[in-house]
């Protein structure tokens, strides 16, 4: 599966979707997991690979400095659910997030956080998440989905062009701490 055709099942849901940010994992979980449905398997588990390709892209230093002010700390569990959370954002603020988790700032979710109107846990969507497997389920009924996925993972040829991670000055979030003023501690070389 192309990104491109990834992208186009995650927006396809996320046009239909109609709710508040406090249910958008669950809703957006739902419809993912029932579009994902109509695909084949193999197709399902192609999804799951763009999909982790598209939370790797956002699983930098800055987004867990992000993640540490917006939640003042973040485990690892919780990091992995705020990086499919960004994606469940869409494309566009995917992108934004990639080039600099400071825009964040910006995102009417995370004002409405600041705001005190949003929980901040809004952001973590452990259940849109976790879509292709319960429809890979749905559809086959076996729970062997993450062999298929390794298999699958395995016969794709791994890119070696790994960006070097950001060195401590590049961590800095300026916007979001001055959001997040009681997580200012999480921000390395303030």
């Amino acid at each position: 599966m192309e990104m491109d055709r990834c992208w186009e099942l995650i927006e396809s849901v996320r046009a239909g979707v109609d709710t508040s940010w406090e249910e958008l994992d669950d809703v957006l979980g739902a419809a993912l997991t029932a579009r994902l449905a109509e695909l084949p398997p193999d197709e399902i588990v192609a999804f799951e690979l763009r999909f982790s390709e598209l939370q790797d892209q956002v699983s930098a230093d800055r987004t867990l400095t992000a993640a540490c002010l917006i939640f003042n700390g973040c485990g690892d569990d919780s990091f992995t659910d705020f990086c499919a959370g960004m994606v469940g954002l869409g494309r566009s603020w995917h992108e934004r997030v990639v080039a600099d988790p400071d825009n964040l700032a910006d995102h009417p979710l995370v004002r409405g956080i600041v705001d005190g109107l949003v929980d901040h846990h809004a952001l973590l969507m452990e259940f849109f998440q976790a879509s292709a497997y319960r429809a890979y389920k749905q559809v086959t009924g076996d729970d062997d989905f993450w062999d298929a996925v390794e298999e699958a993972d395995e016969r794709e040829d791994p890119s070696s062009d790994d960006p070097a991670g950001p060195s401590s000055s590049d961590l800095r979030l300026p916007r979001l701490a001055a959001l997040f003023p009681e997580s200012r501690e999480y921000i390395v070389g303030q």
